[in-house]
């Protein structure tokens, strides 16, 4: 994508889609996972831009009391990664099944786009820098919902009213 766009700088894009992998089925994980993903590249995108962007995200979403902490990950593609995690929203992070009694839900991955990936796509990374993140729109829905169990989501019971979720 960042190839097809090089000339087209500087670059704002989102992608929702599917995700599939080899994952076992429990309360917070699922073989098949709907993902939106955003990518920023422009000017002076610092660090301080990407937790700004999803920090109000989370605040949108859930209101201005949303606990959000970021724990550093690693992702080949960026460099620094970090993970946003929300406070959990059944137990609130107390410990819980659903949290695997953690008290926090790893909400996604983001970081900032890593300067060998920015050349490869053939943008000068002394002149730009961006970032990207992914977030599962089912745990997304999940804490929005207090919806305890994904397989709610995903199991096809044809029972469940759309105004019930």
């Amino acid at each position: 994508m960042l190839q097809q766009k090089k000339d087209n700088l500087p670059i704002r894009a989102a992608f929702p889609g599917s995700v599939f992998r080899n994952e076992k089925v429990n309360r917070s994980n699922h073989f098949v996972f709907h993902q939106y993903q955003a990518v920023v590249v422009d000017k002076g995108i610092t660090m301080k831009d990407l937790i700004g962007t999803v920090d109000l995200m989370f605040k949108t979403l859930y209101g201005p009391d949303v606990v959000v902490r970021y724990r550093c990950k690693y992702y080949p593609e960026v460099e620094p990664g970090v993970g946003p995690d929300m406070q959990c929203f059944s137990c609130h992070g107390k410990g819980c099944p659903l949290c695997k009694y953690a008290g926090w839900i790893e909400m996604g991955g983001s970081g900032m786009i890593h300067p060998k990936v920015l050349e490869a796509a053939g943008i000068d990374s002394k002149i730009w820098s961006g970032f990207a993140f992914g977030m599962g729109l089912d745990r997304w829905t999940m804490a929005q919902k207090n919806i305890k169990d994904i397989r709610t989501l995903m199991g096809g019971n044809l029972a469940y009213k759309p105004n019930e979720l």
